[in-house]
């Protein structure tokens, strides 16, 4: 996205494992250059996190509702009434120009977003990159969720294998103590027949 739309900063947040807020997952940045804003950024959605609800910004409306926010200039925006978060990132970065929040979607379901940053220059974003963005978003829910699984799928292999394992360790032992019973039994039967004979 940094490359082929032209933003500086770009994140994928994710909603928390309860629903509530939205995590950051990974940010990064176009370069050394944007390296306040790509830090900043994490900082924001970390410190202030954005919960599941359309009245809490524009990152909160962009996935509680399911929708792209496409914000062409924020500077020509900046004296609206806005949610707190986005006063407090609006206020400390004021170059951060164009964003662009798309939902990262599963079965037609937001399950995260990708967020856009420019930092000094308009981005457009046309009708055309913003379907592109959706349905790319839409790539990015399915093998998000897959690699959740797969990771499922590979713990639950391991606890397998730890388990046939000790089964295996056991197996062992129980083999093992069946054969030293044996030993014994045959001991004790030939010392019976010792002592019978010496009779």
């Amino acid at each position: 996205f940094i490359e082929w739309f032209g933003f500086d900063v770009v994140s994928v947040v994710m909603l928390d494992e309860n629903g509530i807020d939205l995590n950051p997952k990974h940010v990064s940045g176009s370069g050394k250059d944007v390296e306040s804003y790509r830090s900043g950024w994490e900082h924001q959605i970390t410190e202030h996190m954005y919960p599941n609800d359309t009245k809490e910004g524009a990152l909160s409306y962009a996935f509680a509702a399911n929708t792209p926010v496409y914000i062409r200039d924020a500077s020509l925006i900046g004296d609206l009434p806005m949610a707190r978060r986005d006063q407090i990132w609006c206020g400390g970065y004021p170059e951060c120009t164009s964003y662009f929040h798309v939902p990262i979607r599963k079965d037609g379901k937001a399950i995260g977003l990708l967020t856009n940053i420019s930092v000094e220059k308009v981005v457009e974003v046309d009708d055309d990159k913003q379907e592109l963005a959706q349905m790319l978003c839409g790539f990015f829910g399915s093998a998000i969720i897959n690699a959740g699984l797969y990771s499922m799928v590979e713990a639950q292999k391991r606890e397998i294998e730890n388990t046939v394992d000790e089964l295996r360790v056991t197996q062992g032992q129980l083999l093992e103590a069946e054969r030293k019973e044996v030993e014994a039994l045959q001991i004790a039967k030939e010392a019976a027949e010792a002592t019978a004979n010496a009779k």
